[in-house]
C-alpha cells in the first residue's frame, strides 16, 4: 500500500506553528516598540498648537509637519502572524481537496486558525470577565458566600 503525499498539510502544519509562536512571543513579551508618555504627546501637542496659532498671527500659512507612516515591529509581528496563519489555513483546505491524511489537513487549519484567533480570544476573555464584576457589583451577586 502507498502512502499518499501529504506535502501541503505538512507544509500548512510548520507554517501555523510559526504563526502561533509568533503570536504567542508577540503576546507575552511585546509590545516591543516603546510608546511615547502621556506627558510626551500632551506637550507635543502643545507646541504645535502655539506654532500654529503663532503663524495665525502673523498671517502666515501654517504646514503641519509630515508625519511619516512607519510600520513598527508590533505592527509587523500581527500582520505576519494572520498573514502566516491565512496561508495555514489555505494549505490545509487545499490538502484536504487533494484526498491527503485528514489529521495532517485538520492539524494544519487549526493552528492557522489559532493562530488568528488567539489575540482575539484573550480579548474576548477580559472583556467576559469585565461584564462579570459589573454584574456582580449592580446585581450584588457575591460568588464566595
Amino acid at each position: 500500500m502507498q502512502k499518499e503525499k501529504t506535502t501541503l498539510s505538512f507544509t500548512g502544519i510548520g507554517i501555523g506553528a510559526i504563526a502561533l509562536l509568533i503570536a504567542i512571543v508577540h503576546f507575552w513579551a511585546g509590545p516591543f516598540n516603546v510608546k511615547p508618555t502621556i506627558e510626551q504627546s500632551l506637550t507635543e501637542k502643545a507646541i504645535a498648537l502655539k506654532d500654529k496659532a503663532q503663524a495665525a498671527i502673523k498671517g502666515e500659512h501654517y504646514s503641519e509637519p509630515k508625519i511619516s507612516q512607519k510600520y513598527d515591529v508590533d505592527k509587523i509581528l500581527v500582520v505576519s502572524a494572520a498573514l502566516l496563519g491565512g496561508i495555514a489555513i489555505i494549505l490545509g483546505v487545499v490538502g484536504f481537496a487533494r484526498k491527503e491524511e485528514l489529521q495532517a489537513a485538520i492539524a494544519a487549519v487549526g493552528l492557522g486558525a489559532g493562530a488568528i484567533a488567539f489575540q482575539y480570544i484573550l480579548i474576548g476573555i477580559g472583556v467576559a470577565i469585565a461584564i462579570f464584576i459589573v454584574f456582580s457589583l449592580i446585581f450584588n451577586f457575591d460568588l464566595f458566600s
